[in-house]
């Protein structure tokens, strides 16, 4: 097993850490995509760590971008599915598209009002609510598991010490 880990986009790394570091606090929309299944939605930055997601403000917990456009990214394992209408920050509404028994977990397709689509992975547990294609959710997005990225997916070069780092991994 790995403790480090560096994604290369064109030749060029950028990102490096830990596995967990890079999958939970990726630089750009290219290293979020590349490592495990992620929400990538287009939003609006409204500066302060907040965005607008269709009609909805939602609080990011990392990350940076200026005003403007921006993606934000939210793990399937992070989104949690509630009963419609049930309140609170970082809730979106939505309508489940479909649904994927797994066993021990259920992947849950949700399209959003303004047409984003989002995916939940839910465990199945005794009382987990019964829900079919069609049934109108709410999506809480826990502050801490949304990230904000910058719209521009541009390379994001390593650090010095990570610099030092590869160069002598080369040798």
């Amino acid at each position: 097993m790995s403790d480090r880990l560096a994604v290369m986009d064109k030749g060029r790394v950028v990102q490096l850490g830990s596995p967990r570091d890079v999958y939970e606090n990726p630089s750009n929309a290219y290293v979020a995509d590349f490592l495990g299944v992620a929400n990538l939605l287009e939003v609006e930055s409204l500066g302060n760590a907040r965005v607008r997601c269709g009609e909805s403000v939602l609080a990011c917990g990392a990350g940076d971008a200026p005003v403007g456009p921006a993606k934000i990214v939210v793990r399937p394992e992070r989104v949690r599915v509630e009963p419609v209408g049930v309140g609170g920050e970082n809730r979106i509404n939505g309508m489940v598209d479909r649904l994927v028994y797994l066993g021990a977990t259920t992947q849950i397709t949700i399209r959003l009002p303004h047409g984003a689509i989002v995916h939940a992975l839910v465990t199945n547990a005794d009382g987990a609510v019964e829900l079919v294609s069609g049934s109108p959710v709410t999506l809480d997005l826990p502050t801490e598991a949304v990230r904000l990225l910058p719209i521009e997916d541009g390379v994001i070069g390593p650090t010095d010490d990570e610099q030092t780092e590869l160069r002598l991994a080369e040798a």
